[in-house]
């Protein structure tokens, strides 16, 4: 889980530092790496003693793995997070920025 946190925090920061605010990056991070875990099966067999390890150290499919099958690694912006907050009214308010970051990355 901790390797999976590492990696998706990496990956979110990378992607959209130019898009999301800090509290968007936070959400983002909790739910894409949810997400993540449900789809790689079980990636909680690592051993933890290190965290300088990356996913891709897994013998499963790991979250790196998983996005190159993606066109577009921030679909899962779209895919994940829209959906969640539009059901979620303690973070509504959360989705019109998420739209304007996605219009200033050029996916919406």
């Amino acid at each position: 889980a901790q390797e999976i946190d590492t990696w998706v925090t990496a990956w979110v920061t990378t992607c959209c530092k130019n898009g999301l605010t800090g509290r968007l990056q936070w959400f983002a991070r909790k739910l894409i790496a949810q997400h993540i875990q449900n789809l790689t099966f079980s990636t909680a067999s690592t051993n933890g003693t290190t965290p300088s390890s990356t996913p891709a150290a897994n013998s499963r499919m790991s979250c790196a793995d998983w996005l190159v099958h993606l066109k577009n690694p921030l679909e899962i912006l779209k895919t994940v997070l829209l959906p969640v907050i539009a059901q979620n009214p303690k973070v509504h308010s959360l989705l019109a920025d998420i739209n304007q970051s996605l219009e200033l990355l050029n996916l919406g």
